[in-house]
């Protein structure tokens, strides 16, 4: 099939990059097969076996970063360290099936540990953090070109990392003001009701990508 494509009229290349990874992006490719197999296999007794237990936890240490994926399981699990099948299994039909606002529900309740609907901005920061980390994978596996050199994609992936910090206060001004913390309806209609659109077309990424000077590595 070979990597053949058609830029959008008026589209750097670089810019297509950008634009074909948006519509890549989210968590619509979330593979849930799994997660639905092991609520299935275990509706009786809710919890999953530890086989499924591995399955899940495989999928999702392809989908997202590590940080990710160890709260998922450890906002799961139960004090004799079992891990809650039926909520396990209800996340990952709505990250992989939910409309979007469902995904980042599902998203938002991992870490509103307390299940008060709010996060404070502490809370909220590591929110934002870990999805913006588990976003820098495929954001550099279709925006760099394949004739990088791995020295000259280190010093790429290098630089985003060092922009991480600002760029999460940014959202954090975003979306917090002055105020302490968050409720979810307030986080939910400035994600998809506000001027920037939502989180799923890296507003971040898209900047960073369009600020940074290739030809200096």
């Amino acid at each position: 099939m070979g990597n053949s494509h058609s830029t959008p009229e008026g589209a750097s290349e670089e810019n297509w990059h950008v634009f074909n990874f948006e519509k890549r992006l989210g968590f619509s490719d979330y593979d849930a097969s799994e997660v639905e197999l092991a609520m299935l296999r275990n509706m009786k007794n809710s919890l999953i076996t530890e086989f499924s237990y591995r399955n899940i936890e495989s999928s999702l240490k392809l989908r997202y970063k590590e940080t990710f994926r160890q709260l998922v399981f450890e906002k799961f699990q139960a004090e004799d360290g079992a891990i809650d099948g039926i909520k396990l299994a209800t996340l990952g039909l709505l990250l992989s099936r939910g409309s979007e606002r469902e995904k980042m529900t599902a998203i938002w309740n991992i870490f509103d540990e307390a299940g008060k609907g709010e996060l404070d901005r502490k809370q909220f920061g590591v929110m934002i953090t870990t999805l913006f980390l588990a976003s820098l994978g495929p954001t550099i596996e279709v925006s760099v070109n394949q004739d990088f050199t791995s020295n000259a994609l280190s010093k790429w992936v290098e630089k985003l990392d060092r922009k991480i910090p600002d760029s999460v206060k940014e959202i954090l001004d975003f979306f917090l003001d002055q105020n302490p913390s968050l409720s979810i309806s307030a986080f939910l209609t400035k994600l998809f009701e506000g001027p920037r659109g939502d989180l799923s077309n890296t507003f971040v990424i898209r900047r960073q990508l369009e600020r940074d000077e290739f030809d200096e590595l």
